[in-house]
């Protein structure tokens, strides 16, 4: 799995500060041009859930934000959960999901270690599992989700 440093992603960082000041994480953004308009989908997360009300609040924030950064009326905005199975694309949602329930499958085996998810840094995640606390390098990463259920 590769480690995208967010702060690479176009505006994330711009995003992730209004994201955070509304008590949210931002955990993945996308900024896609169409032909003569923007499609921004953001994803937010917070360990209370995320509602229908709770994206509102972040669509109006980000949507006003967007305007000015992109400057273009334009603009079509998505604002949603991660889901109760989010799968994990880039090794930097890790750090969103600290203290969550996640299942991983390592390269080299072919069953899923499911466990908490207790640190993630820019190298490798650590977890708790029924046999112990688990370093797992991000290159040893085959696949990941996110597993509230």
């Amino acid at each position: 799995m590769e480690y995208v440093q967010n702060e690479t992603v176009p505006h994330f960082a711009d995003y992730e500060q209004l994201v955070t000041g509304l008590g949210y994480k931002l955990v993945d953004l996308q900024v896609i041009r169409q032909k003569t308009q923007r499609l921004i989908k953001a994803v937010i997360y917070s360990k209370n859930g995320v509602g229908i009300d709770d994206c509102s609040k972040v669509h109006r924030a980000l949507l006003a934000r967007a305007e000015v950064l992109l400057n273009s009326q334009d603009i079509q905005m998505e604002v949603s959960s991660p889901g109760l199975n989010r799968v994990i694309k880039n090794a930097a949602e890790f750090q969103a999901f600290v203290g969550e329930t996640i299942k991983v499958m390592e390269v080299s085996c072919s069953d899923w270690l499911e466990g908490e998810l207790i640190a993630a840094d820019s190298a490798k995640i650590s977890m708790k599992t029924s046999g112990g606390e688990k370093n797992i390098p991000y290159r040893d990463i085959k696949k990941a989700k996110l597993n509230k259920i």
